[in-house]
């Protein structure tokens, strides 16, 4: 079975290597996680997380003010977010689920593309 934030022996992969939940929280009382949909097959992150991430280094201070914390997370490679990140030029902290079973844990949906592609409409009623 693989490691999840609930288990001992760390959190999902970061460049720094695994985390402990405790490491995450980085000294603070609160923790937002934001699932970002980046699954290990796509070539980039989702359109709409995208543009709700574009917002995230800027609000870096309103958090700290408030003893918290923000760490997105995906289920893509490391390397592939990192690679992501840079081209958007983002510096928020953003780790990957593979390999661990954090989305299962926390009921995070398996998103496809096929699924945001899906979900990506809106329906008048």
């Amino acid at each position: 079975m693989s490691e999840s934030p609930c288990r001992p022996g760390g959190f999902p992969p970061a460049a720094a290597g695994r985390l402990t939940l405790a490491e995450l929280f980085a000294g603070r009382s609160q923790l937002l996680v934001y699932h970002f949909m980046f699954g290990p097959e796509w070539e980039e992150g989702c359109p709409h997380c995208s543009f709700w991430a574009d917002g995230f280094d800027r609000i870096g201070i309103h958090l700290l003010h408030r003893d918290a914390g923000l760490v997105a997370i995906s289920r893509a490679p490391l390397a592939k977010l990192e690679a992501f990140r840079k081209r958007m030029g983002w510096g928020f902290r953003w780790l990957s689920s593979a390999g661990t079973d954090f989305n299962l844990d926390y009921q995070g949906l398996p998103f496809t593309q096929d699924w945001v592609r899906h979900h990506d409409r809106y329906e008048d009623g």
